[in-house]
């Protein structure tokens, strides 16, 4: 069977993805919310490929370094693109810091779209930093300045984290409690995704559903009863633990630093390599770093050299000095190879190390991973995007016998052992906790208090305020994800051809809204422009008649 003729991998989208992807074409703003497994970080990448065929500048960005590198799409913190970097001083010191760096000036002035998730971790006050720097830098009284903005999380997670030492207005509200918040995202541009698609596990799934909205059933507080003091079989597991997941840093460090302890043998220790001089990229792409470029970053002064590379650090999944040994519990921090199923929270132990034939590099570790895969774990590089020559490399793995729940978002672990107890102390520390096991049968619970399943009121409150849609699901669906919507042929009754023209776009069963594509024909917009009448037909993945 030749290329053109091979199926493409059929992909299911929701009617509120659906909804969602109509109405980010017509240009509005959106918050998109829903519990994990209902297609988030799916519909994100949807939404990049519909503004690349509108020929719109897209920018993917998170609260954090590992969401971003989760996200890939060139995702970036929103912070460094932004260049409010840490956001202290005043609201007009930050803004004459970003006028003051080139790179985000830039960024800001030809950007037509901002996709943010993880925005259940941004608080009002940074939310009303990057408002009024758009606003500025742009010229413009329009929220953001113009921009189409897209945020993406769910609010039913831990709230923002405000630094102890923050007196700041706003620093630990949710932004949702912005006062311009609704002016961004009118009501009717708040899209909860509820279908659920991950469901390897139905009781822990309707478990979940009712927890993250601070739902106690008996039914379900019996069933996490029964997992309190619940054997494990290490064997069975290649001999690795399950992770410790608890809700202070303190409790983690004390574990993790016992257990290590315990382990014969000597410590390896691997220190951030900090990179001033990189020629190349790290991406994979093999690609030299053009000449204008590196002249701009030979300019650099060492104070802003020694600023991008602590930026660097702060935002990368990993251990400023870690240290290992053998038989150490350890959790790969980055998507490794998805082939082989080692991901981000990848649970492992350290078996050995590969010593290098340059006798001053550090031995790599070698680690068994619970799925019985044995790797030696490569070194991974974080290149600055505004100055390339610049990197930092370190292993992507922390010790892992314990972790706290704030780290642990974002990961997903086939197994773990949580502490649902006295050391409960935040809303949605629970959820977020059992949220991140793929199954109950990798779920072990140290205790268990059902009075510690709690959610924030302002939180319950803003969810009842979102209005209840309605959809008219038609059961469509959207084949590769370059496919936002229904696409249907109409058939000539003399010859049964489909002819160049008869490719007729429809909309999805949502609201109505007039069809918008930024100015562009749908043939344009579909990158079916000067496409002959053979490509077509397998763009729409179908056989062309045989006189083609």
């Amino acid at each position: 069977m030749s290329e053109g003729n091979v199926s493409k991998p059929i992909i299911k989208l929701s009617i509120e993805q659906r909804c969602a992807i109509q109405q980010f074409e017509d240009g509005d703003s959106l918050f998109i919310t829903g519990e994990g497994g209902t297609g988030k970080t799916l519909l994100i990448r949807h939404l990049v490929n519909v503004a690349k065929r509108q020929y719109r500048k897209i920018q993917v960005c998170a609260m954090t370094g590992c969401a971003a590198l989760l996200l890939e799409c060139n995702a970036r913190t929103i912070h460094s693109w932004s260049g409010i970097k840490l956001a202290t001083g005043t609201v007009d010191e930050i803004v004459e810091g970003v006028i003051r760096n080139h790179a985000a000036r830039n960024a800001w002035r030809t950007t037509d779209v901002l996709v943010i998730d993880e925005v259940s971790m941004m608080s009002t006050r940074i939310f009303n930093i990057l408002n009024t720097v758009g606003k500025r830098l742009r010229k413009s009284s329009r929220p953001f300045g113009g921009i189409q903005v897209v945020m993406v999380g769910d609010f039913f997670q831990l709230p923002p984290v405000s630094r102890a030492d923050s007196c700041l207005e706003g620093d630990d509200k949710f932004c949702f409690e912005a006062e311009d918040w609704e002016s961004v995202f009118p009501m009717d541009n708040h899209i909860v995704l509820k279908t659920i698609f991950r469901q390897d596990d139905h009781v822990l799934r309707r478990i979940l559903g009712s927890i993250r909205k601070g739902i106690v059933r008996k039914e379900d507080v019996n069933v996490l009863k029964s997992l309190v003091d619940k054997k494990y079989d290490k064997e069975a597991h290649g001999g690795v633990l399950p992770t410790k997941l608890l809700p202070t840093k303190y409790k983690v460090d004390t574990i993790n630093t016992r257990m290590f302890n315990d382990l014969e043998g000597d410590t390896v220790s691997y220190s951030f390599e900090r990179k001033t001089n990189c020629t190349t990229y790290y991406d994979g792409r093999e690609k030299n770093i053009p000449s204008p470029v590196l002249a701009k970053c030979r300019k650099l002064t060492q104070q802003k050299i020694g600023f991008e590379l602590d930026s660097l650090t702060n935002n990368t999944p990993c251990v400023k000095e870690l240290e290992l040994k053998k038989g150490a519990n350890v959790m790969c921090t980055i998507n490794l190879n998805l082939d082989k199923g080692i991901c981000n929270g990848s649970i492992g132990t350290v078996v050995d190390f590969k010593e290098s034939e340059d006798e001053t590099i550090q031995p790599a570790p070698i680690v068994l991973f619970s799925n019985g895969c044995r790797i030696v774990m490569p070194k991974k590089y974080w290149q600055s995007e505004d100055y390339p020559t610049l990197a930092i490399g370190q292993y992507p793995l922390c010790l892992a016998w314990a972790i706290t729940i704030h780290k642990i978002q974002g990961a997903t672990l086939s197994m773990a052992e949580i502490d649902i107890g006295s050391s409960i102390f935040e809303c949605g520390q629970t959820y977020v906790a059992l949220s991140r096991v793929k199954s109950l049968s990798g779920l072990y619970l140290s205790s268990f208090d059902p009075k510690k399943i709690k959610v924030h009121k302002k939180v319950k409150d803003f969810y009842k305020s979102i209005p209840e849609v309605e959809y008219e699901d038609e059961n469509d669906e959207i084949k590769d994800e370059k496919e936002s919507s229904d696409k249907s042929k109409i058939k000539d009754e003399k010859t049964e051809e489909l002819r160049e023209e008869e490719f007729v776009h429809t909309e999805p069963s949502c609201p109505s809204r007039p069809v918008d594509y930024g100015g562009l024909s749908f043939e344009r917009y579909a990158n079916l422009d000067g496409k002959t009448t053979k490509e077509k037909y397998e763009y729409y993945n179908m056989k062309p008649p045989d006189d083609l």
